[in-house]
């Protein structure tokens, strides 16, 4: 099996824009979405599909999975790329035009003019690109020209070091689904998501093997892959696919619950039926359009 990496996508809509970062941990949560038992019956409910027995037996927090679906829709009647910039960027990036830094005026001591001109211009930049951008405070600073590149940036560092942290948030609109916590794992989440592949894929494979057929482990996996692995090679990795499987089903659960990525005990989560699941991430064409292949 290959690795995953981020493919270059659209970071910019008319009225969202979204980081690198952003937008792989939405094809993350995207595929991990897939497997999650809740969402997956919240499509059901809203298609009309499931019986009063059914409904009576819903998890207590559904509201909150349904509300998750409202917004990110049936994943399964779409690929990566056709949802992000129809309701994904809206969902998990951020309102307006991307931030940048944009030039107002240039000024020197002899300049005719020179408050008329730079009101000017100032006004024009509060009444179009200041407002067309994602909303949040700025700087408005002078920059000698005549200073190294080094002075200058150390010199702006200073500026935005004495910027007290609650005047950096004001009016700083969160997205609708903001990454949860602060260390992210990627790695650790392509791996888990790799063998709820292969056990959605094959429901039937020991645990060790799925270990192996995703790449679970560097050494153990490319032991017993390359003919040479012993019966506690098979053991170990045993035992890290069957975490990973677990990781994996309570990241999604947490997902349909607009919590992504965490492994957070999830009280209302459903344990995934992997026999009933079928292939899920070959359902349906072009699951991982958003997700580019490698070899590296």
């Amino acid at each position: 099996m290959t690795d995953f990496k981020r493919r270059s996508t659209v970071t910019q809509t008319d009225d969202f824009w979204a980081s690198p970062e952003q937008a792989t941990f939405a094809q993350l949560c995207f595929a991990y979405l897939l497997i999650s038992p809740s969402y997956d019956l919240a499509r059901r409910h809203r298609l009309g599909l499931l019986s009063n027995a059914d409904i009576a037996a819903l998890p207590a927090d559904m509201d909150v999975v349904l509300g998750v679906y409202d917004t990110l829709g049936d994943l399964k009647q779409t690929s990566f790329e056709q949802w992000w910039p129809a309701l994904g960027i809206a969902a998990f990036g951020n309102e307006g035009a991307k931030p940048i830094v944009h030039p107002i005026d240039a000024i020197w001591p002899t300049k005719a003019n020179l408050a008329d001109g730079l009101e000017k211009r100032m006004v024009g930049y509060l009444d179009g690109r200041f407002r067309q951008q994602d909303p949040q405070p700025c700087l408005v600073i002078s920059v000698p020209l005549s200073l190294t590149k080094a002075d200058i940036a150390d010199q702006i560092k200073e500026f935005i070091d004495a910027v007290p942290e609650g005047f950096k948030s004001t009016q700083r609109r969160e997205p609708v689904y903001p990454l949860y916590g602060q260390k992210r794992d990627l790695s650790g989440l392509i791996r888990y998501i790799k063998c709820a592949m292969c056990r959605a894929d094959d429901p039937s494979l020991k645990l060790w093997e799925i270990g192996v057929i995703a790449e679970l482990s560097s050494t153990y996996s490319t032991r017993i892959a390359l003919g040479k692995g012993t019966p506690e090679d098979q053991q170990s990795l045993k035992m890290l696919a069957s975490r990973a499987l677990n990781r994996a089903a309570m990241i999604a659960e947490n997902a349909a619950r607009g919590l992504f990525p965490t492994y957070d005990k999830c009280e209302h989560a459903i344990t995934p039926d992997w026999k009933a699941m079928g292939n899920v991430f070959n359902d349906f064409e072009g699951w991982s359009s958003g997700l580019e292949e490698t070899d590296d």
